[in-house]
């Protein structure tokens, strides 16, 4: 019993994911050929010649005639789902008009947002500690140019100094 439970949930989870995903070849309704991709969110039938937008363009076109609407007016309208025009919230392809009454949230402190994933602050959190990550103090460096330094150790100021002049270990031996 537990199994086919199992088996029912993920056959739900896989038409949820493939009702997500954006249609990369669309069909005429009329003819049943593959419609050309032409321009501006626009496909063109070669066969009867017909024209239809993509999603965002349905989205897009509702939103030029009857301005700023809730998501659920917009998906009645154009047959367009809830979750694409949530993915093209996250996106940023559309946005929450200023001094609305519902805003999403951002995924990582949850304060209201207008569009996208994070909030600013967030973000900038987030570009910090890759910037900590990616520079360690641990982290050495590799050799540009290897002079003669007859296996000693330098003192890093020292050795930058020298090779901004433009001497070696030996050069600076040979004038003291």
């Amino acid at each position: 019993m537990d199994d086919n439970k199992m088996q029912e949930t993920m056959e739900q989870s896989l038409k949820k994911r493939s009702q997500k995903t954006f249609e990369k070849t669309k069909i005429c309704p009329f003819c049943g050929n593959n419609m050309k991709y032409i321009y501006g969110e626009m496909y063109e039938c070669p066969g009867c010649g017909r024209k239809e937008l993509t999603d965002f363009g349905k989205v897009r076109r509702f939103l030029d005639t009857n301005g700023p609407q809730p998501a659920i007016v917009i998906s009645d309208a154009t047959g367009v789902s809830l979750e694409v025009i949530d993915g093209f919230l996250k996106q940023g392809r559309v946005e929450i008009p200023d001094g609305s009454e519902v805003y999403i949230k951002c995924q990582k402190c949850g304060t209201d947002i207008r569009y996208g994933r994070y909030c600013p602050e967030c973000m900038m959190q987030m570009t910090k500690n890759i910037g900590q990550a990616l520079w360690s103090p641990e982290m050495g460096e590799k050799p540009h140019n290897k002079p003669d330094m007859s296996g000693r150790m330098h003192t890093l100021d020292r050795d930058r100094r020298r090779f901004k002049e433009g001497k070696s270990d030996k050069d600076s031996k040979l004038k003291r």
